[in-house]
């Protein structure tokens, strides 16, 4: 009797098995078995297309993207015969998702899975099932590229299946269970490799700033998101950038692909947007990957903004008795609030399917923008028991600060105390101008924000819904009262009737991690009141923060009121960082 039987990287060491025994099953876990492949969506071959969009294995290195699939015939057994024949074949669901190609080699052409493009306009249609040319071999590797990753229905595996019709004696049938690499978000512990910045029509003197900031912290230059796209500066929301990974033999033990995760709020008819297209235009390269979770829609609102993402470091739960080798997500929600006040759920859902960093939602439905990183960050803390801690925005320690200098005889220590630069000469008509806007911020001395009654009312119903935020964190991240550091930020009602940071909002910060897990935070300068020219405000974050030796964590103030503050953004916000995958701990170990 002759045997063939399908072969693959079942436990996970980059080398294809012997043993078959786990061939049909996918598990999770230290010591588990289940063969991966990857969302080959980067663009080896610089086509302006993601690898995954054709029918071909790209130029080197396209091959060490794309997991190997072999069929083996028993040592020892004689050829088929010739009346013998071969076929892999998918299911119709899963002939959309996968490319099988005839070897791993550069320029190896798909036999099996997606079509590219519409059928009906000239476009090839997926294939399910793929006659092998000959059984006249001992072994033959094909290789395998997902073309999209969990979502929706998609758990994120894949069957291919092996049948031999064994001319008039029967037929064999065997299968193989592949999971997609999920998309997984860096955090904050990750070391940074690149800072992007989105330039503005009035943002150079900002730019400069952070670019001092970023080679103080040991990196190069940022990347700058140009042209100019007019008033939209705001990088962070039109991209998260996170990878992928796929085992193979180390060290590392995985090839990792950074991809970046496209918005899924289309801007444009705002007069903004152009920004949203920079990741695709200008990051999809070799190397670097792009994907989105759902075509743009015009029905998104702010929420769907990446500012509205964040990723915690990672810890074990200890109540739950769960490790997050990879941190958890974080996103804000409206509850009860229509769709355009809350993330796509198209996109929540893809966020979900990739299992690894289990989202969880905040309410933050409070905020005139809405986005989670107005109100928190987290931050790498050396000396901390998670190693992390969490920034969280405060009234209360704004205001316990302004009456202590009241109680000093200080009240007329004065706060915003800046001077507009001149309007721009290309403003638009009716544009405001910087003196209009910092008109609109009119409490200048501590006196004066103690003596408004309606503002300090503002102070604590903002502080009752950041405690519900924290409550939530405390919960979902298992962290502590001295897991939280309290940063001073005045906020302000808008004709909406939601909230939005007075003072700047210094949470709302950029964090430059080093190789060493030390960090350099560019912090929004707060203006808060001054005494014999020192802001208090900054004098109390430095202190709440702690000694750089101590702590691992050094710190800046970047002046961003003009060009971020008053637009209603800060620095995280018109800020995005890639960060390199750990190298230490690979998604597949995970239990979910």
């Amino acid at each position: 009797m002759v045997e063939y039987h399908l072969h693959v990287d079942a436990d996970r060491d980059g080398v294809v098995d012997d043993d078959r025994s786990h061939n049909d099953r996918w598990a999770w876990g230290p010591g588990s078995k289940g063969a991966i492949i990857l969302c080959n969506n980067d663009d080896e071959d610089r086509s302006r297309r993601c690898d995954n969009e054709d029918a071909q294995i790209n130029a080197s290195p396209d091959p060490d993207d794309i997991a190997p699939l072999v069929i083996r015939r028993v040592a020892g057994h004689p050829p088929a015969p010739g009346s013998w024949r071969g076929f892999l074949e998918v299911s119709p669901e899963d002939a959309a998702r996968v490319r099988v190609f005839e070897s791993r080699s550069s320029g190896a052409a798909q036999v099996l899975g997606a079509g590219i493009g519409n059928p009906a306009e000239g476009g090839t249609a997926a294939v399910q099932s793929w006659p092998l040319p000959d059984l006249n071999f001992t072994e033959k590797e094909l290789g395998v590229e997902a073309v999209m990753y969990a979502q929706g229905r998609f758990n994120g595996e894949v069957v291919i299946k092996l049948r031999i019709e064994r001319g008039g004696s029967g037929t064999h049938e065997e299968q193989v269970r592949l999971r997609v690499a999920p998309w997984i978000a860096f955090n904050h512990l990750d070391p940074t490799t690149r800072v992007y910045v989105g330039e503005a029509v009035d943002n150079a003197e900002f730019r400069r700033d952070l670019a001092a900031q970023v080679a103080a912290a040991g990196l190069p230059p940022p990347e700058v998101a140009g042209p100019p796209h007019g008033t939209d500066r705001w990088l962070q929301d039109a991209m998260e950038i996170g990878f992928s990974s796929l085992p193979r033999t180390g060290p590392p033990a995985a090839r990792h692909l950074p991809v970046v995760l496209r918005t899924a709020n289309d801007r444009s008819e705002m007069g903004w947007g152009l920004i949203d297209r920079y990741p695709r235009e200008r990051m999809l390269e070799p190397g670097f990957g792009w994907v989105e979770a759902m075509p743009p829609s015009k029905s998104g609102g702010s929420l769907d903004s990446f500012g509205n993402l964040e990723c915690s470091p990672p810890f074990t739960h200890s109540r739950r008795g769960k490790e997050y080798k990879f941190g958890r997500l974080v996103y804000g929600e409206h509850p009860g609030g229509t769709a355009r006040r809350n993330m796509q759920r198209d996109v929540v859902n893809f966020l979900d399917a990739q299992q690894v960093q289990e989202p969880f939602a905040l309410n933050t439905g409070w905020l005139e923008v809405g986005h989670v990183d107005e109100v928190m960050s987290f931050v790498p803390m050396t000396n901390a028991p998670k190693k992390f801690k969490v920034a969280l925005a405060s009234p209360t320690e704004a205001v316990t600060i302004l009456r202590r200098l009241k109680a000093a005889r200080q009240g007329t220590a004065p706060l915003l105390r800046l001077t507009p630069p001149p309007p721009r000469p290309d403003r638009t008509p009716g544009e405001a101008t910087p003196q209009d806007l910092y008109d609109n911020y009119y409490l200048r001395t501590v006196d004066d924000v103690l003596g408004d009654s309606s503002f300090m009312d503002v102070q604590t119903t903002v502080q009752g819904h950041i405690d519900g935020v924290k409550t939530k964190l405390m919960d979902e991240l298992d962290l502590a009262e001295t897991d939280f550091i309290p940063l001073p930020v005045l906020f302000m009602q808008t004709e909406n009737y939601l909230f939005v940071a007075y003072t700047p909002g210094v949470v709302n910060m950029l964090v430059l991690t080093k190789p060493d897990k030390t960090a350099r935070l560019v912090i929004p300068k707060p203006f808060g009141p001054e005494v014999d020219g020192v802001c208090q405000f900054e004098r109390h974050i430095r202190t709440a923060l702690g000694p750089p030796a101590e702590t691992g964590v050094d710190l800046e103030f970047v002046d961003d009121f003009f060009t971020y503050h008053v637009n209603l953004g800060e620095i995280h916000c018109g800020t995005n960082s890639k960060r390199e995958p750990p190298i230490d701990r690979w998604w597949w170990e995970q239990q979910v």
